[in-house]
């Protein structure tokens, strides 16, 4: 089943026949690994400051890599990151099981993160998805 078609922070898209766009196969994938990445489930930041969950159906939902840009960020705590982002990834139903996704979590500068995921989805396509916040 698709979803609607909705990058991060953009708005709805009208197709020219005027129905709501819709996301499949990767597009759908993306979608959903983008909005895990970045919504913040209910947590400490590393500066000791509590984030409400921005999902309130799910309050252990969503990393929350946003908030993480301009915080004392340790190597310990990019390890974490990757290890969250690989876990969560791994249980998206339309990733194969077989290949583990790879995940870097990268700090370019204090203002800055970069994380990049690589994965293999189910009908075999690879997928790459990079952010720098």
């Amino acid at each position: 089943m698709a979803d609607i078609f909705l990058e991060y922070g953009g708005d709805l898209v009208i197709t020219q026949t005027g129905d709501i766009q819709m996301a499949n196969g990767w597009d759908e994938v993306r979608q959903r690994i983008t909005r895990l990445i970045f919504t913040t489930a209910a947590q400490y930041l590393p500066n000791g400051q509590f984030v409400n969950a921005q999902y309130i159906f799910d309050t252990g939902y969503g990393i929350g890599a946003n908030y993480l840009v301009g915080q004392n960020f340790t190597p310990q705590q990019a390890a974490a990151l990757q290890a969250a982002i690989t876990q969560a990834v791994q249980k998206d139903p339309d990733i194969n099981a077989q290949y583990l996704p790879q995940i870097s979590v990268t700090r370019p500068s204090y203002n800055s993160l970069q994380i990049q995921v690589n994965l293999v989805l189910r009908s075999g396509q690879v997928g790459n998805i990079t952010f720098t916040l």
